[in-house]
């Protein structure tokens, strides 16, 4: 029926791509000026700092599909089905209301006060993607594509059977956690503080 849509944080990649570049000259410098066991001393330190930079900033997304809505944030992903939808808002985050309760979205940023002046100043906002693509837009787009996307569904008869569903337990909203993240960041946690109280 429609287009899946991506949306996340450009500004947050590149934020990974610096951080993830400066990783690569700090060990580099440590290296020629201090000699390769001192620079594999700061690997994990430096692992760490990438990973999580990573994780906040490159990972977080929204995806809106005609299955539903899926919130990765940083630790865990969050599958909403569209039977399992109520609302959505952004304050200061994007939030989907579900019948298992809210779940918020750590990206795409919510616009800034000057984003929105200007929005309003300018041309009428720019038509979503008709095609699937990863955009990087805001929070208040991304709810414009859960709102119009429920209304399409909606519209077409695809979510009569919506409340049936949910009742039986067919569908519900499903939450897992990003475990191989964890776990790297665990190891790498602890083989910083191994590194840096030797």
């Amino acid at each position: 029926m429609g287009p899946t849509l991506r949306f996340s944080s450009r500004y947050g990649r590149w934020l990974t791509v610096a951080a993830g570049l400066a990783g690569v000259v700090a060990v580099a410098s440590i290296a020629a000026t201090d000699g390769l066991t001192a620079a594999l001393r700061a690997l994990p330190v430096t692992g760490l700092v990438v990973l999580l930079l990573w994780a906040a900033f490159w990972r977080p997304e929204v995806e809106v599909s005609d299955g539903g809505v899926t919130v990765r944030n940083v630790w865990r992903t969050t599958v909403i089905p569209w039977p399992t939808y109520r609302d959505a808002d952004v304050r200061f985050a994007l939030r989907v209301e579900t019948t298992d309760g809210a779940v918020e979205a750590w990206a795409p940023p919510r616009s800034s006060g000057s984003g929105r002046w200007l929005t309003r100043r300018g041309p009428a906002t720019p038509a979503l993607p008709t095609d699937d693509d990863r955009v990087d837009g805001t929070a208040e787009d991304a709810l414009r594509a859960i709102v119009d996307r429920h209304a399409a569904l909606d519209r077409a008869g695809h979510l009569d059977r919506a409340e049936a569903a949910v009742a039986s337990g067919a569908v519900h909203v499903a939450r897992t956690w990003h475990a191989r993240l964890l776990g790297a960041t665990l190891v790498l946690l602890a083989a910083s503080v191994l590194v840096l109280t030797t």
